[in-house]
């Protein structure tokens, strides 16, 4: 069956009933559907990355990273709970084709960029990201009143401050250092848009490494403000119907506060309305009228999160087609 095929059936799909009184479907009699929908959309954005290996950034490397961390998440998911075996072969396939990818694309880097692939290795490397075992949900009650606030010092900032965490500027480097500067920057609760997006970005891998000292004893704290903050962003995209230039944001809000296990962004609209953006032909995801990797990137690894999510915690999804919450704390399984 073609890529339309799936996602039409999918697009067709009830996000809410029709009337209190009605059935209430449950996302377990769509959720192979949904998950061949999202492997197809995966593999078309997958085989454009491939066709333009030899111009992928860091920062795609780092998405196609995290989506092959999100993809071993589902096999182990499906170990447990077995699907179809075309669904879970696919899923094996794709990711072989990834690591593929990332090592071809690691050696162009390489080449390119020798002291900022250096610098930024310890987030491409394997093990380095990790899936959450805990869910909750954004709370609106911890978006705290903020003043208008300028972010482009951010974007001149942010890799040093990131650098700094790693611990990779210099030899004796230590993990986990950052500077009365990056402090500042990084804590702000002014911020907003891609400002944002670097400040949950910081301590996810504040996280990732382990830092628990300082200014890491509070990530939870501020992670809890900034994803609450991107949530609001996201519905107010929403309702907006997506203005071209929010499209990379409203995704990269998903992937990262996905990342730290709040399951309210895994909105079952939501996922239907990022595989709508994808260019069926091409299999890129577009900014204005060209197919940018960056973009690409940023959708294959929000939508390896919505098939964890859908593998692992299928009851997240039943918010959208059921009236009523489920608890606010989704605990492992």
């Amino acid at each position: 069956m073609s890529f339309l095929g799936p996602l039409l059936l999918l697009l067709l799909l009830p996000s809410s009933p029709l009337t209190a009184s009605s059935p209430q479907p449950s996302i377990l009699e769509y959720k192979d559907t949904i998950a061949k929908t999202i492997l197809s959309s995966l593999e078309r954005g997958t085989l454009f990355l491939e066709r333009t290996k030899g111009h992928l950034k860091m920062s795609t490397m780092i998405y196609l990273q995290i989506l092959q961390v999100e993809l071993q998440g589902v096999q182990e998911a499906w170990a447990v709970e077995p699907v179809p075996e075309p669904l879970f072969e696919k899923v094996r396939i794709l990711s072989e084709r990834l690591m593929n990818l990332r090592s071809s694309s690691f050696d162009h880097l390489n080449q390119s960029e020798p002291v900022h692939v250096q610098e930024f290795l310890p987030i491409i490397q394997l093990g380095f990201w990790k899936l959450p075992h805990i869910w909750t949900d954004t709370n609106a009650s911890k978006v705290f009143p903020t003043t208008q606030f300028s972010g482009f010092l951010m974007q001149d900032s942010s890799s040093q401050c990131v650098v700094e965490l790693l611990g990779t500027r210099v030899k004796d480097s230590q993990p986990c250092s950052y500077s009365p500067l990056c402090e500042a920057l990084l804590t702000t609760y002014d911020g907003s848009d891609h400002y944002l997006s670097h400040q949950v970005f910081y301590f996810l891998l504040s996280r990732m490494i382990g830092c628990t000292e300082g200014l890491f004893k509070e990530t939870q704290h501020f992670l809890d403000h900034f994803c609450a903050k991107m949530m609001n962003l996201n519905q107010k995209a929403d309702a907006e119907r997506h203005p071209d230039s929010h499209q990379e944001l409203f995704m990269q809000n998903i992937l990262f506060c996905g990342l730290g296990g709040f399951v309210d962004f895994y909105k079952f609209q939501w996922l239907k309305t990022i595989l709508n953006w994808q260019n069926p032909q091409k299999g890129c995801f577009m900014k204005t009228d060209a197919c940018t990797t960056h973009r690409t990137a940023v959708a294959v690894g929000a939508l390896g999160g919505f098939l964890y999510v859908l593998a692992k915690h299928p009851e997240a999804y039943e918010r959208s087609f059921q009236p009523t919450s489920s608890p606010n704390t989704i605990a492992p399984r």
